[in-house]
């Protein structure tokens, strides 16, 4: 939340866009992590098309 904050407060650079597109991908894979089955194909296939 603080790197979306002061990312709001900034006239955003490609290197900034990647950072906040890491940081969602962090937390996608921590959620993924805590899936209570294993993740499919699928689940995967649709965490590495974005």
């Amino acid at each position: 939340n603080a790197g979306r904050y002061h990312f709001d407060g900034i006239s955003p650079t490609i290197e900034h866009y990647i950072y906040i597109v890491d940081l969602h991908l962090q937390e996608t894979q921590k959620f993924i992590d805590k899936m209570p089955s294993k993740p499919d194909s699928t689940v995967w296939g649709c965490f590495l098309s974005v």
